[in-house]
């Protein structure tokens, strides 16, 4: 039997405990055909809690965010047409515990562990829930300081008294496109006692609309470079340590704070869902991300 172990990771809100439900309700109640399928008799860890999501999916009613101190694990075993058996470890880590690790550079012993241990990693990106990159001004220094301002810099310094507005740090805030590299910084750091290549699928959330707002010609590596230039430069200038993928998945095939979108889902079901791979052939199968990431391990 093939073990393949799969980390989760990605900012607050990015769609991780979306797909994890999803993909369980289309596995355990749909008549959708998919690569991998639940093994019978087998039952994933932590099943109450992931039924509890799954349920709330079920009923179109929008997920609230994971804590910090709760991770939900979802571990089952999956078979595919060949009668192969694939036991999926999920580590579905809250998002906040990824801004602590690019803000405080700390990280639970444990979920190191499973990161080191993992095949692959699905990094979740939410464009809608990233704030834009925004330059700190250059402190002003008042005009009946000028004189003494020249004299500071005669003399190497620099002795300014203005301020930055509107500039607030806290832990509430979205994350923006730095701190995503970082965290996608920190995740190969933890790993580089490992000489192999990082597979990570990059997944591109609420793939729907992105395609209402940009048009259902654009492909998930197109839309990653124009709207997150930073971090696919990152990405692309690190083939030597990364082996990437980029996927548009809307595990939820539309919005469920609009009461439209909701009677489209109620009428589609499982069909609402997409998932767009990087060979562009669009499917309704969740579990098509998680097929062939740990191939040749």
């Amino acid at each position: 039997m093939q073990i393949t172990k799969i980390f989760m990771a990605g900012m607050p809100g990015s769609g991780k405990t979306a797909y994890i439900g999803s993909t369980w309700n289309l596995i355990a109640e749909s008549n959708i055909p998919t690569k991998l399928y639940k093994k019978v008799g087998s039952m994933p860890e932590n099943y109450r809690k992931l039924e509890e999501i799954s349920q709330q999916l079920l009923l179109y009613n929008d997920l609230k965010r994971t804590k910090e101190d709760e991770q939900i694990e979802l571990r089952m075993t999956l078979c595919d047409k060949q009668g192969n058996e694939i036991d999926l470890n999920i580590p579905d880590s809250a998002g906040e515990i990824f801004r602590d690790l690019v803000d405080d550079r700390r990280i639970k012993k444990e979920t190191a562990v499973r990161l080191r241990e993992s095949d692959g990693i699905l990094f979740f990106i939410y464009y809608k829930n990233m704030s834009r990159e925004v330059r700190i001004p250059v402190p002003v220094c008042e005009d009946k300081e000028d004189k003494k301002k020249k004299e500071d810099k005669i003399s190497g310094v620099q002795n300014c008294s203005g301020n930055s507005k509107g500039i607030t740090m806290n832990k509430n805030r979205e994350a923006n496109q730095s701190e995503v590299v970082e965290l996608l910084q920190a995740l190969l750091e933890l790993r580089s006692d490992n000489p192999e290549l990082v597979n990570i699928r990059f997944v591109l959330s609420a793939w729907d609309m992105v395609e209402k707002d940009y048009g259902k010609n654009i492909c998930p590596e197109e839309f990653m470079k124009k709207k997150f230039p930073l971090l696919y430069q990152f990405v692309i200038t690190n083939t030597d340590r990364i082996k990437a993928e980029f996927w548009g998945i809307s595990a939820l095939g539309g919005d469920l704070n609009d009461q439209e979108d909701v009677k489209r889902l109620q009428e589609e079901e499982f069909n609402a869902i997409k998932v767009l791979p990087p060979g562009g052939v669009q499917s309704n199968d969740l579990t098509d991300l998680l097929y062939g990431i740990g191939e040749g391990k």
